[in-house]
């Protein structure tokens, strides 16, 4: 979402003619526009990475799975079907809250479904906290 600020504001210029008598002389500007985007690329908290997607030029025009690659710390192989974070092996996914029970190519696929533009952000979380890890089943 593009946001615009508008600005109204009043310049004074100041003007001398050829070092004779200066004038001070009053300009009004009726409006001024200043187009703003969010700069912040990358926001660090304690457990996290956050990667804003909107504010990545880079990353428009992608889907998922590429988007994911241009995130510090986290690799894509799409040959293998894998994801991983710098120094982890085991990576889970997310989307929108909800933990993803995919895999691999399967994985891989779904995040290919994707577009740039529908993700706003992308958060690597390191060290997750209990209730976000996946539950295991003891037979």
């Amino acid at each position: 979402m593009k946001k615009t600020f508008i600005i109204a504001a009043s310049f004074f210029y100041i003007s001398s003619f050829a070092q004779k008598q200066d004038t001070l002389q009053l300009k009004n500007i009726e409006s001024v526009t200043i187009n703003g985007k969010k700069k912040l690329l990358l926001e660090r908290k304690a457990d996290r990475l956050i990667f804003n997607v909107e504010a990545s030029v880079a990353s428009q025009g992608m889907d998922g799975a590429e988007t994911l690659a241009n995130v510090p710390m986290l690799k894509v192989d799409d040959n293998l079907g894998n994801i991983s974070i710098t120094g982890k092996s085991s990576v889970n996914v997310m989307v929108n809250g909800r933990m993803l029970n995919l895999s691999g190519a399967n994985l891989i696929n779904y995040l290919k479904t994707i577009r740039s533009e529908n993700i706003a952000k992308i958060e690597v979380i390191t060290t997750p906290p209990q209730n976000m890890k996946p539950r295991e089943t003891v037979d």
